[in-house]
Order: C-alpha cells, then sequence, then structure tokens
C-alpha cells in the first residue's frame, strides 16, 4: 500500500460524485462499513490530511437502515468509496473530506465521539380531491422502520396561508416494516361547500436516543377539482409567417396549462385534469381536428367524465381581417384586452362569475403590468347584466369584460354547449390578442405563461372563496 497525495483523492472523487456519490442516504446514522470482518461506525468527523493509506473501496451497499453484512461494503449508497488509515485509526472519504470510524466496541465503551440523536423531517406528503366531501392525504412508508405512528395534522386556510391550531385528524400505526410502497388516508369532511386545508404529518418515536424529530412539510390540499382544456391542438392557429416569433396558440395555451395545473395544487392545494397534456388531444376516439370542429362539444363533456366542478378553456385571441385599419397580425396595443366568455351554466353560478370576474381582472392586470395593453381595468359584470359578445367589443379599444354568447343551440361555441350539457359552470378565457406583436413577442420570449396561469389560478381559487 502506498501513501497518495490529497490531489489524487480529489480527482477519484469528482468521478465517485458523477456516478451520484454527492448524496447521503435520507436514512439512519452513523453510516458503517465492514473491512477483514469488523463494523466500522463513521460519524461526521472530518479530518484534513494528505496521509491516509488507502486500503480499499466499497464494493457493495446495502440499506442505511441495516449493518453491512460482509467486506467492503457499506450501509449507504455509494460504490467505489475509498477507505484508508491514519495513524492507526479507519478513515472514510466522502463529500470531498475524510472522516473518522470507530469499532463499535469503541462507542460501547464510551471511547467515540458522542452519538447525536439523527434528525427526520417527514416531508413525503401529497393530497388528492377524492370526492366534494372527502380529501386523501398519502405518504411514503419509508420511515416505517423507525415511526410508531404517523399523525395527520390539518388546519384552516386564509389568503393562502395556513391559520390557526393545528388539529389531529387521525394517528395511523406504523406496520414497523420499510418498504417502498404508500400510506393513505382520507379524511372525510362535514359537506360539499368548497372547502380548503394546509396538512401536514408528524411522526411518534420510542427510540428519542436515535432520533428527534421536526414538525412535517405542509401541503394544501382541497375538494375542488377544474378542467382545464388548452385549445385546440398543437398546429392550430399558426401565426407562423406573420413575423420571426413564428406563434402558434394550440402550442402557447399547452404552456399556460401546464403552468396552472401546478400553480392550482401547489398554491391552493386545487386538483385539476387536463384534456391534453401533449401537442395533441385525443377524446372519445376522435383525435385533433375532429375535436376542434365536429366533436368539440366533448371537450366540454370531459368535465362531468372526471367529475370537476368547473370547466376552463385556455385560449388567445384574434380579430377580424385588418380591424380598426391595421394589418391583421400587427393591430395597436390599445386592442388588447381579456375577454372571459361563459356559459350558460356559469350565469347560474355564483362562483364561476366571482372565477370569470376575477380572472379578466387579474389578467388586465398582468397584461398592464407587461407592458403589453393601455390599461388595467376590466369591467366587472354581474350574470343579470350580461352582454352577448360582439365583433366590436372583440376588436375595438374598449375595455375587457365578462360576456356569453349565443345560438340557436344555446352556446354558441360547441365547447361551452359540451359542458353546459353536464351540467358544469365553464368559460373560455381570452387571454390577451395574439393578434398584436408585443403579445406574440411576450409568449415567445418571456414569462408571459406563467404570468398568465398565475391570474387564473388566483381568479379560480377566488371564485371558490379561497
Amino acid at each position: 500500500m502506498k501513501r497518495i497525495a490529497k490531489w489524487v483523492i480529489l480527482i477519484m472523487c469528482i468521478l465517485f460524485l458523477l456516478s451520484g456519490c454527492n448524496e447521503q442516504s435520507d436514512g439512519i446514522w452513523p453510516m458503517a462499513i465492514m473491512v477483514d470482518g469488523q463494523v466500522y461506525l463513521c460519524y461526521d468527523e472530518i479530518i484534513e490530511s494528505d496521509d491516509v493509506e488507502i486500503l480499499g473501496y466499497i464494493t457493495s451497499t446495502v440499506e442505511i437502515s441495516q449493518g453491512p453484512k460482509e467486506d467492503n461494503q457499506a450501509n449507504f449508497p455509494c460504490l467505489n468509496q475509498p477507505y484508508g488509515t491514519l495513524n492507526g485509526r479507519m478513515m472514510i472519504f466522502y463529500e470531498d473530506n475524510w472522516h473518522k470510524c470507530y469499532l463499535s466496541s469503541e462507542i460501547e465503551e464510551g471511547n467515540g465521539p458522542k452519538k447525536e440523536p439523527y434528525l427526520i423531517k417527514f416531508e413525503s406528503i401529497e393530497t388528492s380531491r377524492v370526492s366534494r366531501q372527502e380529501i386523501g392525504i398519502s405518504w411514503l412508508a419509508s420511515y416505517d422502520d423507525v415511526a410508531d405512528s404517523y399523525i395527520i395534522k390539518r388546519r384552516d386556510v386564509e389568503n393562502g396561508q395556513g391559520v390557526g391550531e393545528w388539529n389531529t385528524i387521525a394517528t395511523i400505526e406504523s406496520d414497523k416494516t420499510l418498504s417502498n410502497g404508500n400510506w393513505q388516508y382520507i379524511d372525510a369532511l362535514e359537506s360539499d361547500e368548497p372547502q380548503q386545508y394546509e396538512y401536514r404529518i408528524d411522526m411518534e418515536i420510542s427510540d428519542t436516543e436515535s432520533y428527534v424529530t421536526e414538525e412535517g412539510k405542509t401541503v394544501f390540499g382541497s375538494n375542488i377539482k377544474v378542467c382545464i382544456d388548452p385549445g385546440h391542438y398543437n398546429i392550430a392557429k399558426e401565426v407562423a409567417d406573420a413575423d420571426e416569433y413564428r406563434y402558434v396558440e394550440g402550442n402557447f395555451v399547452l404552456e399556460i396549462a401546464l403552468e396552472l395545473r401546478d400553480i392550482l395544487k401547489e398554491e391552493y392545494g386545487i386538483d385539476s385534469c387536463l384534456t391534453r397534456e401533449t401537442d395533441t388531444i385525443t377524446l372519445g376516439g376522435y383525435t385533433d381536428d375532429e375535436l376542434d370542429s365536429a366533436h368539440i362539444s366533448l371537450r366540454g363533456e370531459y368535465a362531468a367524465e372526471e367529475d370537476c366542478d368547473l370547466f376552463v378553456s385556455l385560449h388567445t385571441n384574434s380579430n377580424a381581417e385588418d380591424a380598426n385599419g391595421y394589418p391583421t397580425f400587427f393591430q395597436l396595443i390599445e386592442i388588447n384586452k381579456p375577454i372571459i366568455i361563459v356559459n350558460q351554466t356559469a350565469l347560474t353560478s355564483d362562483v364561476a362569475m366571482n372565477a370569470a370576474n376575477t380572472i379578466g381582472l387579474n389578467l388586465a392586470e398582468a397584461n398592464y403590468e407587461l407592458g403589453l395593453s393601455v390599461s388595467d381595468l376590466f369591467h366587472i359584470t354581474l350574470a343579470e347584466d350580461i352582454s352577448e359578445w360582439t365583433q366590436e367589443l372583440n376588436d375595438g379599444f374598449e375595455l375587457g369584460t365578462v360576456v356569453c354568447r349565443t345560438g340557436k343551440k344555446g352556446d354558441y361555441y360547441g365547447i361551452l354547449r359540451g359542458a353546459t350539457s353536464v351540467g358544469v359552470p365553464g368559460m373560455i378565457i381570452e387571454h390577451g390578442h395574439h393578434s398584436v406583436q408585443e403579445v406574440r413577442r411576450a409568449a415567445v420570449e418571456g414569462e408571459l405563461a406563467k404570468a398568465w396561469a398565475k391570474a387564473d389560478a388566483a381568479g379560480i381559487a377566488f371564485g371558490f372563496g379561497f
């Protein structure tokens, strides 16, 4: 065996890091290795030295909750780590440093370092809307061998923040068997009114010498589910030849939809489903253009299939040819405004109308702040005062507002007729005019999708009283 310089070790460890050795397992301290039939416990004692004599390398691993069973084996997931000796003391190299190790007999005799309890915090918690009176809570079984029980807690939410005391709603006994499975608990609500809570999971442990716990990660959950329809499909409503931005409405609204899904869940605990998550759409045996024309109502009907409380179809707007005396796709910024078109069911829903008006107001403010409109105002409309959509409103320089559009079959747009036919309040959100070049530029080059999604999400949440 020969002594090697620290720079050689560092080069070796760069290679180890590339193979995933830079992360410690979320398991139980101390880390341990077996050398010549003896188990060495490795604590976080860093030794700065260039004189460690390399004896070998870790060739196999076991779960961190187990002890090593054979030579050159460790209980943390990192192959090829070097180990060696310094002044007769076993050392192991990880995280760019040598660490001192002790025989288990030394620890028992009190000659090793003081064993500090390992800090554990439960973070693998998720919520899901099961029904209008049930919220599901799930978590990984990764601490089953440590935890005696899991304590599920919740509290109220106001203005996007958890408030008040935490209430224990259930205590689940651990089966003490470590596995890759999940635990699940259903929080049964007293009514089907829109409800939003903050949840967390704490643990009870009996081995307080080895472990200490912190309060678990918190997440929001609700009994609300929204159907999000990214309008059209990948090549629909293309403005590729207008300028260098090559804007495509069908592509951009999918970006908005994916952002909206995440924001609704993370910031409000609202679940959602999408009519499409890729460039294409397939429903009821029909695909793409068929669902953008003759069978478009299936998109609105999908909201009922998924037991949703609201349907929103995401779009960007255009105008009549050469409106206002300007080229079709080079309209003045003064035309840009949000227009929200609601279906007949939404007109009977305070939730939907509140959401529609708030979405419109939020979008007007977002467009103005991004320099995409000349006003941050939006005309709030009550259901009893609703007006019909007109081309003049669409193409003019007036404020955006909430409107309806009716035809011989009720709702003019088949997508809204579909939602009405299954009793789901719905709306088309025309976020702004892509016929304005500044809007296309912001869509392709900026953060417009996220800004619009945040405006939509806040409006939806407000509609449900969150």
